[in-house]
């Protein structure tokens, strides 16, 4: 599951790396149980990731689709993503499983 923090406040490393993007646009994230994916359509949006911080920098309104979701639409900004996580019986963090 993925989560989307709506606002970014600091600065984009500058040896942060530019993600992929493929035919369907940028995929942030793959679902490890259905193997759907959460995908930026939105061209001119660029998610740069330096050791695992995900940044989305986006200089106009951009969305978020997925096949078992409605899509999401943020306004122009910078914006985190971050990997849902929730407490598992064993009261250990664990990723959300989409």
């Amino acid at each position: 599951m993925l989560d989307i923090l709506t606002t970014f406040d600091g600065v984009v490393p500058a040896e942060a790396k530019s993600i992929h993007r493929e035919k369907r646009g940028i995929v942030v994230a793959r679902g490890e149980v259905t193997g759907h994916a959460h995908v930026i359509p939105t061209k001119g949006i660029e998610v740069m990731e330096l050791n695992g911080l995900r940044i989305v920098v986006a200089p106009t309104e951009w969305t978020v689709i997925h096949e078992e979701h409605k899509a999401l639409t943020f306004p122009a900004g910078l914006y985190e993503i971050v990997q849902e996580r929730e407490w598992s019986d064993e009261d250990e963090p664990r990723s959300v499983l989409d």
